[in-house]
């Protein structure tokens, strides 16, 4: 059953009818491949990040970060939080001011 229903990575990559078009196979990036070890590398890393931002920001400081994360202005996070625009100014940096008061304290060790 599998071998009847596979399918071949030498068809076009697309539903074009150009005589140049790109076969499948030809969209596979073999340089995408990550070593196993580099994958559990980046989730801790990422996890201590996150065990950080958890542990040395205020719950506003968190918002500000996540709104500021998903690339809201100054403004509009002022305006959904319902502070002033200095406020959410002077939350990150502090932010900045503890990543890399944490980043430094992590190197120390």
């Amino acid at each position: 059953m599998p071998l009847n229903s596979y399918l071949s990575l030498n068809t076009t990559a697309y539903n074009n009818n150009e005589e140049d078009s790109v076969e499948l196979m030809d969209t596979f990036n073999s340089k995408t491949v990550e070593d196993p070890l580099e994958t559990i590398m980046k989730k801790e890393y990422y996890k201590e990040i996150e065990n950080a931002v958890n542990k040395n920001l205020s719950k506003f400081e968190k918002q500000v970060l996540d709104r500021f994360i998903k690339g809201e202005s100054y403004l509009t996070i002022a305006q959904k939080l319902d502070s002033p625009i200095k406020s959410v100014d002077n939350a990150i940096q502090r932010i900045r001011k503890k990543a890399i008061k944490n980043m430094f304290n992590k190197n120390d060790l």
